[in-house]
């Protein structure tokens, strides 16, 4: 088993992708923490983990997975939406690193592993404060490889896109992006979240040995898909009419 007599612990256990991790995991052999929590407390998270540690003596693999799509454009955001979003999406990255990356470094050992989104560099055309709050965390996971890869941690992200029910979830009016969806992957068929779990496993392997600060795209494609060329009045006609058939 991969990852047999490791501890992990999943920020959130509760989703789609959380609930496969887990059980990933602890089928290859780890012990899987997933606290029920405010992620975005520094005394629940501090807690949480130093009560894991206390425990077992070691936490060998950190998953942070916190996911939450606020939408609303730049003009309609208000400071609490704004808030909530950063905090849940990348505070709670922050501080679980923080937390876990000081008992990483005292072991010489530990993986970090953000579960992220393609629109931490894609704008998603609905949801600016979810893609500034997931590319703060790509810029976190490039700073914590190399604050912890000296001491033996290594550090990567996997940045999730073309999902099942992404066309749904994120679906905006500024941007063509998620109509027809499938057309747009290569392989004509959405990501799935067994898929994001073995991506996962992978990274808190030891095959990933190699790997630091590393940033996995795993869209099926999608993000390298071209537009047909439209001018302004079909653009705002596709912008109207999001159910239409367009052929790609």
């Amino acid at each position: 088993m991969k990852l047999e007599r490791r501890i992990a612990l999943i920020t959130d256990g509760f989703s789609p992708i959380g609930r496969e991790i887990a059980k990933l995991f602890t089928d290859e052999g780890a012990e899987v923490f997933c606290p029920c929590i405010n992620p975005a407390s520094k005394l629940e998270v501090d807690a949480a983990v130093s009560n894991i540690f206390g425990d077992r003596g070691k936490i060998d693999i950190l998953v942070s997975n916190c996911d939450e799509i606020v939408k609303a454009s730049i003009e309609r955001c208000s400071q609490e939406l704004l808030e909530r979003c950063l905090a849940i999406n990348a505070k709670s990255a922050f501080l679980y690193t923080q937390a876990v990356g000081r008992f990483m470094k005292e072991a010489r050992s530990g993986k970090i592993i953000y579960i992220t989104s393609i629109h931490a560099e894609k704008p998603t055309g609905s949801a600016f404060a979810y893609s500034a709050a997931k590319a703060a965390v790509k810029m976190l996971c490039k700073e914590a490889s190399l604050d912890l890869g000296m001491y033996g941690v290594s550090v990567n992200s996997v940045e999730i896109g073309a999902m099942e029910g992404d066309d749904l979830k994120l679906m905006g009016e500024e941007s063509p992006f998620y109509i027809d969806m499938l057309k747009k992957i290569p392989r004509h068929a959405p990501g799935l979240p067994i898929e994001a779990a073995k991506l996962a496993l992978f990274l808190a392997s030891d095959d990933s040995s190699l790997l630091n600060g590393a940033e996995l795209r795993a869209d099926a494609g999608m993000t390298l898909s071209y537009f047909p060329r439209l001018t302004y009045e079909e653009y705002e006609k596709m912008a109207s009419e999001p159910s239409m058939d367009w052929d790609f």
